[in-house]
């Protein structure tokens, strides 16, 4: 038979505190009304909540033996827990007529000024109304086993700890309860009560996901003239309540509300303080965390690891003011806004601003969006180097120049600023590039951070010979600024890698990320995270140089890094698991890439949300995945939710709306759903046209898109004329090295099959699959497509050994990608017999 909540509790009270809580997990065993019975009893015990101390006084009256049939006007129903410090009793209230807590207080633990004052202090704590506090409803003294013993009637709470309730909750909704939990503790706070003892069994959830913080004040209610800054539940006290410091104030509650959100962040405390003194315990706790939350929980969001800290600092003036400025710092963490405790570092405001203003932001197309996220790895760690005032007061004013430097950049493609000419992105950035060597030439912080903004800008933008410049550019700002073993240095040769990438130049690209990678181990360690999301950029290095296997090792061996570090579900362990996936997409390997996507979209949103951009981005690869596997139907479905979230999050005409428009136009004509397709074709076709210029690579992808639609309805003239367009533009700019070019060629060369013109597609497919052979292998799924379309052609041409060959060895890749029965398969097994037919027919 399991113990009663007196002698669960009565064996509590005699514990350590750091001792206490294992305890009550063992010996309630998950029973939550157990466990609140227990922990409502030892809320009335004060002295128990000292470190390592045990009551002294004798039992409370009316805590053994039979109950008390009334106290005061209230009848008694039920004793829920009892111990030195008093008795707790179900009790009901004949008017109103309610069912209610009373806690009645041993009069042997109360010294004469305390009962004097004891009335007094709890009308104070009665006047708190609030919904997120269990209110206090009455006062007063009964005659109890022959002692006077004061009690108090309050609101029966029924709910689950916050420890407990949170276990079944995500990160942001245990953080929205604590923003509940601070809220109710500033009420008290303003109204000159401090709470002195907040921990999770002091805060109840209710059903309905209300919170409900109990006994406010009751320590100083039963106590007055005793040591009440020390009062409260050792790991959850500040350093100054340790230290009985008479300064002590609301800004100790502030403390405790950071351990709790540090407790439901990590799952652990900020300090093992299990059997240490008070003393050692004080010294402890005034040192400061040993670790920041973040080295605890991988992939804890770094706005929140700062709004920890920043509660939990040692110095109460470092601390937020007030449990209400915390509540909004904690707001502004969910709601994507720019929190104080990170303050104003480069770049940090300005993205910020970005994700809560699409629209504007919608102007400087997405790249602008990357290009300060790449800002604000500069800004974080900048941050975390700090060290003392000096340096704060550069980071906020380099922040501000930053930020005003970025500011009037988006202004400029406003179209009163532009005195009502059209502004390109093109030409808003070619102007902030020719500022940033004028304006900020005397400032190397600044110029670094704005020159890695402009580098990646150019470079998502697709103008990689400007990137490269800016690039180079960050670099040597970045050294002159904060030296080359910083790792904000580092981050700015990465973004040179990346556009080097982009050019081709692998070689060199290769050089630098070794270099990097090396800083890193030495500077943040062999194993850090940084280290890790280097070597996936090295992955990808071996990907675009035609090294799959290699690549696929390393982005494993990188992703096995991170989950080692605990980082599995960190936003860059998630960026390299999106990386993986897209090199085995294009490898052809769909079923595992598809899964990989899907575990990426869903980690994503538990940790972003359903229509956060990385989680969308996220399902539209997943989408077309599931295209490319034959199932389109699905993969409308999806890419029109994306579709769909892409237009509430950033708005019609920013480009990642473009790209879902132009993505599902595609699904959409492969289920020949043409009037619609060509609607968002075009639509997404004018949007790029206006933001990137008609010659940028996504609007050639759109042109591409709009022909093979024209060519779907019939209207050969139109699409064949588009089709040579657009090639001619990409082999002026690429050489026709690209996948988009590929699928051009390959599509201009069917077109002109079905117009009776053989001769010409083959010259078409010669040059495909020259192009393509350059960078993939025969048994590549693209190359396999082509081969056999290639096939088709010389069948046409009345060649038929070489279209045997063509047909026979792409047939078996398709079959092998794609399995027996896929359209695919049929199409290329329907080649085959026709050019059995025509043989034989020839003979």
């Amino acid at each position: 038979m399991p113990a009663s909540p007196h002698e669960i509790a009565r064996r509590a009270m005699r514990m350590n505190l750091a001792d206490r809580e294992a305890f009550l997990r063992s010996s309630c065993n998950g029973d939550t009304s157990l466990r609140q019975s227990v922990e409502s009893l030892l809320s009335c015990d004060a002295t128990a909540t000292q470190a390592g101390q045990t009551p002294v006084a004798p039992i409370a009256p009316g805590a053994v033996g039979p109950m008390p049939e009334s106290i005061g006007d209230y009848r008694v129903l039920e004793r829920l827990g009892a111990g030195a410090m008093g008795v707790v009793y179900l009790a009901e209230q004949p008017s109103p007529k309610r069912r209610i807590a009373l806690k009645v207080i041993n009069p042997a633990r109360m010294s004469a000024a305390a009962r004097d004052r004891f009335e007094h202090e709890t009308a104070v704590l009665a006047k708190l109304k609030h919904p997120g506090i269990a209110a206090i409803h009455h006062a007063g003294s009964a005659e109890i086993d022959g002692a006077t013993c004061p009690f108090f009637a309050m609101e029966l709470v029924q709910g689950r700890a916050l420890d407990e309730a949170a276990e079944d909750r995500s990160l942001r909704e245990n953080v929205a309860l604590v923003i509940d939990a601070a809220q109710a503790v500033e009420h008290a706070h303003q109204r000159g009560v401090i709470h002195r003892d907040l921990k999770p069994s002091n805060i109840l959830v209710e059903d309905s996901g209300r919170v409900k913080v109990l006994d406010f004040g009751v320590a100083r209610a039963i106590d007055a003239e005793g040591p009440a800054d020390r009062a409260g539940t050792l790991p959850y006290m500040s350093p100054e309540q340790l230290a009985a410091s008479p300064d002590a104030d609301t800004r100790s509650d502030v403390y405790a509300l950071g351990v709790i959100l540090h407790q439901l962040a990590t799952g652990k405390l900020p300090h093992d303080l299990r059997g240490v003194t008070m003393e050692e315990a004080t010294a402890v706790v005034s040192a400061g965390l040993a670790r920041a939350p973040r080295a605890i929980t991988r992939g804890l969001p770094r706005d929140l690891d700062a709004i920890i800290r920043k509660a939990l600092a040692p110095v109460a003036d470092d601390r937020y003011p007030s449990a209400a400025s915390l509540a909004d710092d904690l707001r502004r963490f969910l709601e994507t806004r720019p929190v104080g405790a990170v303050g104003k570092t480069p770049g940090y405001v300005t993205l910020r601003f970005a994700q809560r203003n699409k629209g504007l932001v919608a102007a400087m197309g997405a790249a602008v969006v990357l290009a300060v996220g790449g800002v604000v790895g500069v800004a974080w760690q900048a941050a975390e180097a700090t060290a003392g005032w000096a340096r704060a007061r550069e980071e906020a004013e380099r922040a501000t120049a930053v930020n005003g430097f970025l500011t009037s950049m988006l202004a400029s493609a406003d179209p009163e600023q532009a005195m009502g000419e059209t502004v390109t992105v093109r030409e808003v950035l070619d102007q902030a590039a020719r500022d940033v060597g004028a304006g900020l030439a005397d400032r190397p912080g600044v110029r670094a951070a704005v020159e890695l903004t402009l580098a990646n800008t150019y470079r998502g933008l697709g103008l990689l010979d400007d990137s490269e410049t800016h690039a180079r550019a960050s670099v040597e700002a970045h050294e002159a600024a904060f030296g080359v073993a910083d790792p904000s240095t580092a981050d700015a040769d990465r973004s040179l890698a990346w556009t080097l990438i982009e050019l081709g130049r692998h070689d060199e690209a290769e050089e630098i990320l070794l270099s990097v990678i090396d800083r890193l181990e030495r500077t943040e360690g062999v194993d850090s995270v940084e280290a890790a999301i280097a070597r996936g950029d090295i992955a990808r290095i071996y990907h675009e140089r035609g090294e799959p296997t290699r690549a696929l090792e390393a982005w494993e061996q990188a992703l096995a890094d991170l989950r080692r570090e605990g980082g599995a579900d960190s936003p860059e362990a998630l960026v390299l698991m999106h990386n993986y996936a897209g090199a085995l997409t294009a490898m052809g390997n769909y079923d595992e890439a598809k899964q990989r996507f899907e575990e990426v979209a869903e980690r994503r949103e538990t940790i972003f949300g359903a229509d956060h951009p990385q989680t969308l981005v996220a399902r539209s690869m997943l989408a077309g995945v599931v295209q490319k596997m034959g199932n389109d139907a699905e993969a409308a479905e999806q890419l029109r939710l994306v579709l769909e979230g892409r237009r509430r999050v950033l708005g019609d005409e920013h480009p990642g709306t473009l790209t879902s428009m132009g993505n599902l136009a595609v699904a959409l004509i492969r289920l020949g759903e043409l009037d619609e397709a060509e609607r968002l074709t075009r639509a997404a076709l004018a949007g790029y046209r206006e933001t990137l210029g008609p010659e940028h690579a996504k609007s050639l992808v759109m042109m591409g898109n709009l022909a093979y639609l024209l060519e779907d309805r019939g209207r050969i003239d139109e699409a064949a004329a588009m089709y040579r367009e657009v090639i001619a533009l990409r082999e002026s700019v690429s050489g026709g090295r690209d996948p988009e070019t590929w699928s051009i060629y390959n599509n201009l060369g069917m077109l002109l099959m079905t117009q009776g013109q053989p001769e010409e597609a083959e010259q078409l497919f010669d040059r495909l699959l020259e192009l393509c052979r350059e960078q993939l292998p025969d048994d590549h799924v693209y190359t396999a497509l082509f081969r056999n379309n290639y096939g088709a052609c010389l069948t046409e041409l009345g060649r038929y050994d070489q279209a045997r060959r063509e047909l026979e060895e792409s047939h078996a890749v398709l079959v092998g990608v794609f399995g027996e029965g896929h359209e695919r398969v049929t199409k290329s097994e329907g080649r085959l017999a026709d050019l059995t037919r025509r043989v034989a027919s020839d003979r």
